[in-house]
């Protein structure tokens, strides 16, 4: 068993739409839980019953069990970030939505000849958002999760090897099935309509894909395109307006995700978009801010560098930055080091409240040494 759980594709919006689709998935399971089941059956796309555009979208939310939505959800939270990233919510529902429209109408088309039958779940619309990050983000990389027998095992693999993989297995599978609309097929008519969505965004420049799309890459591979980073060093200029333009967004999303104390996805854009248009320093708020955050997030690691370039760029704020240094030493249960770096403060280059605390973890710092905490050094 295979499961995509995260994504390294840059993420411009936060997952707003997709976060509302899974909790809206989430809410009509319940209900589906106590609803009469003829109810639920009326929601069902229905096959050989002729047409029905309450269907059409009210099939997508439903699900046969547990493990349908639970399955579902995970695979939607991975595609759906890499779509919603690039295009914001307020476009990202609409194409969800309009996908979900478009797949039904086919399905239902296809089916108006049978006997019985019908199909509900996300996964044809999630299969068009599959294709959609293959023809938008293919170099990406998705970590996965794979179950060997009982043995999880994790890994990163390519945008375009992930989705290719799902996209042989269930043509195998279609085949196998002589081609009958079963679930593979279902997949599979999803993955034409995201495949026909995502051509059509880039050809018409609906979407910015910044040179990373799959035509993009094809040319670069075939040596008729430069690289998108040699595309621009064309115009001096357009370059650096262009830095200057994705750096300023990358600073307004970096100080929402502080104000709202997500420090690791601040972090993340921080890094994606240094990659993008190389070093650049956060103004000291900002700065100040996301190592707060990361603190408590407990995401030591992170936050060492960040400790560094604050006190090189902002010799006023290393007193201040020492006692948070302090903190994490003592968080780290090694009490020793702590008192070290307390010790060493001056106290004229404390402020009131500032001297307060540090007399407070000094306080701390002794009590685990004298408790006998056992420390290594580093």
């Amino acid at each position: 068993m295979l499961i995509p759980w995260a994504t390294d594709a840059p993420v411009y919006h936060r997952p707003w739409g997709t976060i509302g689709l899974i909790l809206a998935n989430i809410l009509i399971f319940a209900w589906e839980l106590h609803a009469d089941p003829g109810t639920i059956d009326d929601l069902v796309l229905r096959f050989g019953d002729g047409y029905h555009p309450v269907q059409w979208l009210t099939n997508h939310f439903l699900h046969a069990d547990i493990m349908h939505l639970l399955g579902n959800m995970v695979f939607l939270w991975v595609f759906g970030l890499i779509v919603e990233g690039k295009l914001g919510w307020r476009r990202f529902l609409p194409l969800y939505l309009g996908i979900c429209l478009l797949d039904s109408v086919i399905v239902q088309s296809a089916m108006l000849g049978a006997d019985d039958g019908g199909a509900l779940g996300a996964s044809g619309a999630i299969f068009a958002l599959m294709l959609i990050s293959l023809v938008w983000a293919p170099a990406n990389e998705i970590s996965c999760l794979l179950f060997i027998w009982i043995v999880p095992k994790t890994f990163d693999a390519p945008v375009w090897l992930v989705c290719t993989l799902f996209l042989l297995w269930n043509v195998l599978m279609a085949a196998l099935d002589s081609f009958a609309m079963g679930t593979a097929m279902l997949h599979l008519s999803g993955a034409l309509v995201g495949a026909g969505a995502g051509v059509l965004a880039v050809r018409r420049k609906w979407v910015d894909c910044e040179g990373w799309d799959a035509f993009s890459r094809v040319a670069i591979w075939r040596g008729k395109a430069p690289p998108p980073a040699a595309a621009r060093s064309v115009d001096e200029s357009v370059v650096k307006r262009d830095l200057a333009e994705r750096r300023a967004q990358a600073q307004v999303l970096i100080h929402e995700y502080i104000a709202s104390g997500e420090g690791a996805l601040a972090l993340r854009v921080l890094r994606e978009a240094t990659l993008a248009t190389g070093r650049w320093g956060l103004e000291r708020s900002d700065l100040l801010g996301l190592i707060d955050a990361l603190i408590a997030e407990r995401a030591f690691t992170e936050v060492r560098p960040l400790l560094g370039e604050a006190q090189q760029r902002f010799p006023d704020a290393v007193p201040g930055l020492r006692l948070h240094e302090a903190r994490m030493l003592l968080d780290l249960r090694r009490p020793a080091k702590a008192l070290e770096l307390l010790d060493a403060l001056e106290p004229g280059a404390l402020d009131a409240h500032q001297q307060a605390e540090r007399e407070r973890l000094r306080g701390a710092a002794r009590t685990l040494v004298a408790a006998g905490v056992l420390e290594i050094d580093d």
